[in-house]
């Protein structure tokens, strides 16, 4: 403890401020460390216990990256498709999906992205 505490003082004079993200994190995963030790479930059920909890808002994420992927695609259809002025959104929304989601996710909207411009690219050319 005493070595943690000199290493906290450590970086506050090198930084000459409180680090006070690390503070806060290692702070959280102690209280979630004292939380789980403390519950009387086993492994399988806290694990289960910890997903549920957690899935509402890993659903969250996905009905937001796909819901600003919905709106700007069906702006761009109604406003000039290919030549309206929000494609150049769709980098945007890629890579904050990527950064939100997975990888994966970001290549699928890649993906529905490029179909959708080449889809109503051709529309508009047979119109």
């Amino acid at each position: 403890m005493a070595l943690a505490a000199a290493g906290v003082m450590w970086l506050t004079l090198q930084a000459g401020r409180l680090p006070w993200i690390a503070l806060l994190l290692a702070a959280t995963f102690g209280i979630y460390g004292l939380l789980r030790k403390l519950a009387p479930l086993g492994a399988l059920e806290g694990l289960t216990l910890e997903t549920l909890l957690l899935s509402p808002f890993a659903a969250a994420k996905y009905v937001l990256a796909s819901g600003v992927w919905l709106v700007v695609a069906a702006a761009a259809l109604f406003t000039g498709a290919v030549l309206a002025p929000i494609i150049m959104t769709y980098p945007a929304i890629i890579i904050r999906t990527a950064w939100l989601l997975h990888t994966r996710a970001a290549w699928l909207m890649n993906a529905f992205t490029a179909a959708a411009t080449m889809g109503t690219g051709l529309v508009r050319s047979w119109a």
